[in-house]
């Protein structure tokens, strides 16, 4: 992540707002990404991540977004619902429309970072979600639907 100096006078709350609503990836044959985000607050959200292929759901979590203040980023925690695994997300905005920060996939060993990622806002209805998986880097184009 870029130094914390770089984003300190965003308002991180204000624009971690710009999720909320229904966003659709296509992300391959038959393949699509859903997030429903909801204002839950002044300073959080919480969310639900659906993936389908040919409509039939084959993974989903559930997704809790905070600005915390006193540490002045946004943390997020998903609960994945088959495996009850849980990632725990630091990150911020650095600019208006560009947010970064690390995935922590074991919660118990919070020293280490499983993946970096950043999204960009292209518009207020898309946004780019970028993160390596598996050594690959991954782009994932979100458009508004509601």
């Amino acid at each position: 992540m870029q130094a914390q100096n770089s984003h300190k006078n965003l308002n991180q709350a204000e624009l971690l707002r710009k999720y909320i609503g229904v966003w659709k990836a296509e992300v391959g044959k038959d393949t699509t990404n859903w997030f429903e985000f909801a204002a839950y607050g002044e300073n959080a959200l919480t969310g639900n991540f659906k993936m389908k292929v040919k409509d039939k759901i084959i993974f989903q979590n559930k997704q809790l977004w905070g600005y915390d203040s006193k540490a002045n980023k946004i943390i997020g925690v998903e609960l994945e619902r088959d495996s009850g695994m849980m990632i725990l997300y630091i990150c911020g905005f650095v600019s208006e429309n560009v947010l970064e920060g690390v995935a922590i996939r074991n919660i118990t060993h919070p020293e280490i970072v499983s993946e970096k990622f950043y999204e960009e806002f292209k518009s207020p209805d898309m946004y780019i979600q970028n993160f390596t998986e598996n050594n690959q880097k991954i782009s994932i184009t979100f458009k508004r639907i509601k």
